[in-house]
């Protein structure tokens, strides 16, 4: 029984550590294996209403599943929905309301057995490390940085190159009409040259931000020994 416990806290408790919302976590953690789906709730809620994170959202709908609410169920899966989750988070959700939303939406439901209260085992589930490179916003980014960056040096040789020619000629080697052209173009390509050595500076600035402080881990299902697991987390 502990060890579905631990679980339920890796899940929950992945994104913060404030000890009081740790307790109340705990606590549902022991009252859901216990089949106390009231007792767990008040917990979970409680712990929601401290810290306001989206995943505990995501615990207290399924527990509303569990106690057959599903008008309350599919109320708290779109609040989770709207904290833009994981891809898989979002789907699990989503087929959660559409199930619940069949089950309001008969008329004459068929006769069913009584619902039992007690699950058949909590939620299993793994962390999924994602790749930087899959970071498509800092990969943007970094390559447009990078052509920036190219785009100066282009600016920059050509402007030295004006200038050395115009240098070359002078005093009397070119004309006064050619040496202004050359001087006037050199002076254009260093402005350009410095504007797009700010730019791509900026954009690869970005880049390395967003890959080195976003958040590549999603918790993801996986299969339990009475069929599939469900995940309380996701990628936030």
């Amino acid at each position: 029984m502990r060890t579905h416990g631990l679980l339920l806290f890796v899940i929950l408790c992945g994104v913060a550590r404030a000890e009081p919302v740790q307790d109340l976590v705990d606590e549902a953690t022991a009252l859901y294996e216990r089949a106390d789906l009231a007792g767990a709730l008040e917990k979970l809620e409680a712990a929601y209403a401290r810290s306001k994170r989206p995943d505990i959202l995501f615990g207290i709908g399924r527990i509303h599943v569990d106690r057959g609410d599903c008008t309350k169920a599919i109320d708290v899966y779109r609040r989770f929905l709207e904290s833009k989750p994981g891809p898989r988070s979002t789907q699990i959700a989503t087929e959660k309301i559409a199930e619940c939303q069949a089950i309001l939406g008969r008329s004459t439901p068929p006769a069913s057995p009584p619902r039992s209260n007690v699950p058949a085992s909590m939620p299993r589930t793994r962390t999924v490390e994602h790749p930087w490179y899959t970071d498509v916003v800092g990969d943007v980014l970094l390559v447009a940085g990078v052509g920036a960056l190219g785009t100066s040096a282009y600016f920059a040789n050509g402007a030295r190159a004006d200038i050395d020619r115009a240098s070359a000629g002078a005093p009397s080697g070119i004309s006064l009409e050619e040496y202004t052209r050359l001087t006037d173009r050199a002076d254009n390509r260093r402005r350009n040259a410095w504007i797009a050595a700010s730019v791509g500076g900026a954009l690869v600035l970005g880049g390395v931000l967003k890959l080195a402080l976003s958040d590549r881990t999603e918790v993801v299902p996986v299969a339990s020994p009475t069929g599939g697991g469900v995940a309380l987390g996701g990628r936030f």
